[in-house]
């Protein structure tokens, strides 16, 4: 069932999305069906135009990062447990463990030793299994693959592996003796969902903020022309709204704002 959700969770987001328009309107245009074809492909390429605007960006994701800011050394409490969630890894074990983490891991995993260093070498619990149902490989290990090699001791490092979502990072998260405050290290666009199921657990984490899209200044002539930063910058903002979405529906987070 789980594989069934990630692919239509993928299918429903772009590029897919797009995708589908395309080659959808494609075959119409093929048959005596071509007005619906043409209509098919015009909303396939608005949206892959919109989508890539720096403007349409910002306004996706500005409300989802602006909402909390990033940890710096007056705010940060003088123990805790740093918890950096997944997001994402490569299965190929052949790659170091950097060029292994996405992008969203990566980021994460550095602001966590920026934190670590800032607060004195507190512990850090990665938690991540495997997210993608087609791979066996669990996020956690990787992510401490990377921390030990950048120098954080490995009795430092606590893994959590079993994981798939980030209801189920906090789940198994809660379920560990931690040290409080948690310190969450996630992506900014995600933090949101995060600290949502969390406060449905009852558990009320330090926020620590990373991975930001840089999209320009608004007015920025550039920022009117379409670019893969601004198309990937919405499309994450895009999944993030479709989780919360979701978890509202099947109950596991309120409505209140973020």
């Amino acid at each position: 069932m789980f594989s069934v959700f990630y692919l239509i969770k993928y299918a429903a987001l772009p590029p897919n999305l797009i995708l589908l328009l395309l080659l959808v309107g494609f075959f119409l245009c093929l048959t005596r069906r071509r007005p619906s074809g043409f209509v098919c492909l015009g909303i396939g390429i608005l949206l892959y135009g919109c989508l890539s605007l720096g403007t349409t960006a910002r306004y996706l994701v500005g409300p989802l990062e602006s909402a909390y800011r990033p940890l710096g050394r007056d705010r940060l409490p003088q123990q805790g447990t740093l918890v950096v969630l997944g997001g994402g890894v490569s299965p190929l074990e052949d790659f170091p463990a950097s060029d292994r983490l996405g992008r969203a891991s990566f980021r994460r995993a550095v602001e966590a030793v920026r934190l670590y260093h800032l607060m004195g070498g507190p512990e850090i619990c990665v938690s991540g299994g495997p997210g993608n149902p087609f791979s066996p490989v669990a996020e956690a290990p990787v992510l401490r693959d990377f921390l030990i090699g950048v120098g954080i001791p490995e009795d430092k490092i606590i893994l959590e592996t079993r994981s798939r979502t980030t209801f189920e990072n906090v789940e198994q998260l809660l379920a560990m003796p931690l040290k409080r405050p948690l310190i969450v290290v996630t992506s900014a666009r995600h933090m949101s969902r995060a600290l949502r199921v969390f406060s449905a657990f009852g558990e009320t984490p330090i926020p620590a903020p990373c991975d930001f899209h840089p999209l320009g200044r608004p007015g920025d002539p550039l920022s009117y022309l379409p670019s893969a930063e601004a198309f990937s910058a919405s499309t994450s903002a895009l999944y993030e709204y479709l989780g919360i979405a979701w978890y509202r529906l099947l109950g596991r987070i309120g409505h209140e704002a973020a």
